[in-house]
């Protein structure tokens, strides 16, 4: 059986594609994933898995750029939402695990450490400049309750 090796095109049946480098059959090196449904990674690959530096986007805008193992996010990466909200900080596993700061749409931001994909321990969150006073109002969370609704998934904050 022959193995692609090298650079090149592949089309898959479902209507996803690669451009890219290819070892011994499998999608290795730095290549291009097109997804059917208009998401795409181009990054680098190890043994058909993200893995290295890479960007993945998301159809509905959202998108990740960092480093990958063996296939999930996992080390230093910048995730950003559709609607602007940024995470910049530490990943493991796919989760946000370990230092890390959300800069929210509204300006707003929390600093802080993050344990599977939750927020825990103490951290600061910066409340935006008003418009009448100029300046930054910070506070620790260490004494605040956070509602259940603010606990959110992997590409949530």
């Amino acid at each position: 059986m022959d193995k692609r090796e090298g650079h090149g095109l592949y089309k898959y049946k479902n209507g996803t594609t690669y451009e890219g480098e290819w070892l011994d059959g499998k999608r290795h090196g730095n290549g291009v994933f097109q997804y059917k449904d208009g998401s795409h990674y181009d990054g680098e690959f190890v043994n058909e898995y993200r893995h290295g530096h890479g960007i993945y986007r998301n159809k509905d805008g959202s998108q990740y750029d960092g480093e990958w193992h063996k296939g999930e996010m996992h080390g230093m990466g910048t995730l950003t939402k559709s609607n602007r909200d940024k995470y910049e900080g530490e990943f493991m596993r796919g989760y946000k695990h370990g230092n890390g700061m959300v800069t929210y749409h509204d300006g707003n931001s929390f600093v802080g450490v993050w344990e599977k994909g939750r927020r825990c321990g103490k951290g600061t969150f910066m409340l935006k400049a008003r418009e009448d006073d100029g300046q930054n109002d910070a506070f620790d969370l260490e004494d605040v309750v956070l509602p259940d609704v603010l606990k959110m998934s992997v590409f949530g904050y």
